[in-house]
């Protein structure tokens, strides 16, 4: 299987994206550009990577409007690879509107599972599409800021691009 990648200088740094023929599987925040080998060897196991950055068109229209504050919801192919459970946890961080956020524990009550928070925090610890998949918009119990894999000043700065009070709402 063939993986495009493309590295994309966003206002918060690099971002490596890949995908497949099935759309967007991957998005390295900056300084974890590491994680993709794993991560493609994972669940393409038979892939072989080409960098094409005109392959990433409407991704990047995407991201740039959204850095530039002109979108508020992407509408791109994701080809989500994760574990079913981390998929449902994904898909309801998706459903998180631009400039609110939720706490690990709202997420597990909509899911139907409450007390299940901390399986919540690791699933959302692994999305493999920060940013397109917000998990930025999650916040702890007492609606602070914790855990992103980018740091708390990244999560911090995408909150206030979406002008979020980092208050859960």
């Amino acid at each position: 299987m063939i993986i495009k990648t493309a590295v994309y200088k966003s206002p918060i740094g690099e971002l490596t994206l890949a995908k497949s023929a099935n759309g967007l599987c991957y998005l390295a925040l900056p300084g974890l550009q590491a994680g993709l080998k794993p991560f493609l060897h994972k669940y393409y196991p038979d892939h072989v990577i080409n960098d094409d950055a005109a392959a990433f068109r409407d991704e990047i229209r995407q991201l740039d409007e959204y850095f530039a504050g002109q979108r508020r919801q992407f509408d791109l192919h994701l080809d989500l690879q994760a574990p079913p459970f981390y998929r449902q946890v994904l898909k309801e961080v998706g459903k998180i509107p631009y400039g609110q956020t939720r706490g690990y524990g709202d997420l597990a009550q909509q899911l139907g599972k409450p007390g299940s928070s901390r399986a919540v925090g690791g699933a959302n610890s692994q999305n493999p599409l920060p940013i397109i998949i917000p998990c930025h918009r999650v916040l702890n119990s007492r609606g602070e800021l914790n855990g992103y894999a980018g740091g708390l000043a990244m999560k911090a700065s995408l909150l206030k691009l979406e002008n979020n009070s980092f208050k859960k709402q």
